[in-house]
């Protein structure tokens, strides 16, 4: 089982090893902006760490 109290505390400057920042940057632009967007899907193999992507994504916002 994941301990997500962990992964509430990371953030892109504690941790980015894949230099996933300026995506989530992106991301955000996207989403901030007045164009219609459809569904966001992060899609990728188990243990990519699309979860704690999401929580940085978060605490990024």
């Amino acid at each position: 089982m994941t301990d997500y109290s962990v992964m509430r505390e990371l953030t892109f400057g504690s941790r980015d090893e894949f230099t996933r920042k300026p995506i989530a940057e992106k991301i955000i632009k996207l989403l901030e902006s007045n164009i219609d967007v459809s569904p966001l899907i992060i899609d990728g193999k188990w243990g990519t760490s699309k979860t704690e992507f999401c929580f940085k994504l978060n605490k990024l916002r």
